[in-house]
């Protein structure tokens, strides 16, 4: 059963704002400490308190910028995972195979996805919290791409956007965490593998 989408949920984190007065160098240095600190203790006793540790700053500066934690936790993700707000004249499902794979190659990604992943599958409310801010507003929009991708007729009308995603993924995410990162061309083989069950029929 899928968990529910953040779309209209008022608990949802807002966005991290990035307006006048914000110091671009303690951005990068909190975003690179959380996903250190995720990566390396888990979402269990991933924390503000101790991410302003790791960098020296106070607490308050953390919650000005994001608010709570899962607001914290949703900048990480969108910072590893997030495929962009660019959408592509065409070839949609080739961009969002790219952004997996780019996203994975990323340093600290492996160590914070299966941190993230293994709180999720629990079922706890930290990795309720996981799903709310990190997961959900991800998958929606590869799901919102892949949708265009059957628009555009490089998918199959009525395709399991969903099973593809996860194949998509969930492949890309096990190569690189077994093999340690992600092979140069595994995004195209992938694709390429997968097409050749779910193209659309060839035009007579």
């Amino acid at each position: 059963m899928t968990r529910s989408d953040p779309g209209s949920d008022p608990g949802s984190p807002r966005p991290a704002h990035h307006g006048r007065g914000r110091s671009r160098k303690l951005d990068e240095a909190i975003s690179g400490a959380a996903i250190r600190l995720l990566g390396e203790q888990g979402p269990a006793r991933f924390s503000l308190e101790a991410v302003a540790a790791e960098v020296g700053c106070a607490k308050s500066s953390i919650y000005r910028r994001y608010g709570s934690r899962a607001g914290l936790l949703a900048e990480v993700g969108r910072t590893l995972f997030d495929p962009g707000p660019e959408i592509p004249e065409r070839n949609f499902t080739e961009h969002v195979v790219d952004r997996l794979a780019d996203s994975m190659a990323r340093p600290g990604a492996v160590l914070v996805l299966m941190a993230l992943l293994g709180a999720a599958a629990a079922r706890t409310p930290v990795g309720d919290e996981i799903m709310r801010a990190v997961f959900n507003p991800i998958r929606r929009r590869r799901v919102e791409l892949l949708s265009r991708a059957v628009q555009a007729g490089e998918l199959r009308d009525g395709v399991d956007l969903d099973l593809f995603l996860d194949i998509l993924s969930g492949t890309i995410a096990f190569r690189s965490a077994i093999r340690g990162e992600t092979e140069a061309d595994l995004a195209d083989r992938l694709v390429e593998l997968l097409l050749q069950g779910i193209a659309p029929p060839a035009r007579s």
